[in-house]
């Protein structure tokens, strides 16, 4: 499988992050967009993280994670 694995605190393989080419907000992701493009909070459970590439066209970029119960992210700024 592609992609990138995070470790747990013992030092064990954690679950990949799932990357995602949804068409979301990007100023802001709505809980309603991040649920169709990784699932409900409870669905993919506490420590999920998730990036999304808006699109798929490389401009927007948001680091998501969820602590079972709702959704935070952050936005990520395009290198120049």
């Amino acid at each position: 499988m592609k992609g990138y694995a995070l470790l747990n605190d013992d030092g064990s393989l954690g679950a990949p992050v799932k990357l995602s080419a949804a068409d979301v907000t990007a100023a802001a992701p709505l809980d309603a967009e991040l649920d169709s493009a990784f699932g409900q909070p409870a669905s993919v459970g506490a420590g999920f993280v998730g990036i999304i590439n808006d699109a798929g066209g490389g401009l927007a970029s948001m680091l998501c994670w969820t602590d079972g119960a709702s959704w935070y992210y952050v936005i990520g700024t395009k290198a120049l």
